[in-house]
């Protein structure tokens, strides 16, 4: 089932072909949420940058194939659902499945029913907030962090009860209903507020401090 036409070389993304690629997802999220209703986890394409620099889906069978380490293939399927922010901001959310190779990840595909751009059928797409790292070998690759890379931290008590700034972990991982339809309890959404709120403040005042005289001095000057 899996053939050397599925399999994608991975690819490093400077920052601003990350930042259109993440774009084009939100807009694709976007516009299949519209389509299908709040809460539909979508079944993702993979995304390919055109000569004109735009990131475009390009219509696979939801199996993705990249070579890995010692000759062994990592496959996997992206699930997404868009969400909201308290304030309206569109939040997508989608992280990747990972099976044991190409067949595995085809026949769950084939199980679900699953199409590419179409929500899928028995599952959840959960984010999960801790203090605590969800990884021994790597948390960093889990810190919560601003899209300014401020890191966000919850103040904890230590072993003297003093409170001392600690990382929010955050992962999304998508959860399986058995076979009647019942999720396991740790299938929902669980968050950690965060309590650097004036250091986000200050951030936000001083870059549009910063950006307001740049706008100003750019604009038309009206007689």
């Amino acid at each position: 089932m899996s053939t050397a036409a599925n399999v994608a070389a991975r690819q490093s993304l400077s920052d601003t072909q990350l930042k259109a690629n993440r774009s084009a997802i939100r807009r694709y999220l976007a516009e299949k949420t519209a389509m299908y209703g709040d809460g539909a986890v979508i079944l993702l394409p993979e995304f390919v940058e055109d000569p004109s620099g735009a990131w475009v889906p390009v219509q696979g069978n939801g199996a993705r194939i990249q070579p890995g380490t010692n000759g062994k293939e990592v496959a996997f399927m992206r699930l997404g659902v868009m969400d909201l922010s308290d304030s309206g901001k569109p939040v997508p959310v989608y992280t990747n499945v990972f099976g044991d190779d190409g067949d595995d990840i085809e026949t769950r595909l084939v199980l679900l029913g699953a199409k590419v751009g179409e929500p899928v059928k028995r599952v959840r797409v959960c984010v999960h907030e801790s203090v605590e790292p969800f990884s021994r070998t790597n948390p960093a690759r889990d810190l919560k962090k601003t899209p300014d890379g401020i890191q966000l931290v919850k103040y904890v008590p230590n072993a003297q009860g003093e409170a001392v700034a600690t990382p929010i972990y955050r992962r999304v991982m998508a959860h399986f209903a058995d076979n009647t339809g019942v999720y396991r309890p740790g299938a929902r959404n669980s968050y950690v507020e965060h309590d650097n709120k004036q250091q986000l403040s200050d951030a936000w005042f001083a870059r549009n401090k910063a950006f307001t005289p740049a706008v100003t001095s750019a604009a038309p000057v009206v007689a």
